[in-house]
């Protein structure tokens, strides 16, 4: 029982070390992504197209996708990752980004990012962001200077009017 639980701790150690593992990333897969101008290829772009539609906001836009592909594709080159003028020319690189070379990790900021409402957060993409989000995030922002306060059964109504 005592060996189990060595191995145990020992395999919780590896999977943490695992995530930190810098060495691994998809720079190679980000070279597949971007054409001869440094622009995302559309065929990338072609799975997020059919699932959005302005009718349903709750899926994930074909811009925010871009813009993790440019993220992924700033990351690596920062790092030297990316050979190649086409992938790495300064005036097609986005210029803030999260120091992640992983696209799931680049798609998952991006996304977090857009749910959260703030405009400064989502690196000067404003059109990207979530209105219903954006609205509740301006909503609570107006409440929390109240210098009143704000009863929280108020809080609750206004959550469930808005989705």
């Amino acid at each position: 029982m005592r060996a189990l639980g060595v191995s145990g701790l020992v395999l919780l150690a590896c999977s943490f070390g695992y995530g930190q593992d810098l060495s691994y990333d998809e720079c190679e897969l980000a070279s597949r992504f971007i054409d001869e101008q440094g622009e995302v290829k559309k065929q990338f772009l072609q799975p997020f197209v059919s699932l959005y539609s302005t009718k349903n906001p709750d899926t994930y836009p074909p811009d925010a996708a871009k813009l993790a592909i440019k993220h992924l594709q700033a990351a690596c080159c920062q790092k030297g990752r990316l050979a190649g003028v086409r992938y790495c020319s300064p005036a097609k690189l986005a210029k803030t980004f999260p120091d992640q070379r992983m696209l799931f990790r680049q798609i998952v900021d991006v996304g977090m990012r857009r749910m959260d409402g703030y405009a400064e957060g989502i690196y000067g993409h404003d059109e990207l962001l979530d209105p219903l989000a954006k609205s509740w995030r301006d909503y609570i922002t107006k409440q929390g200077s109240n210098v009143n306060g704000t009863p929280p059964q108020l809080l609750v109504n206004k959550f469930t009017e808005m989705v």
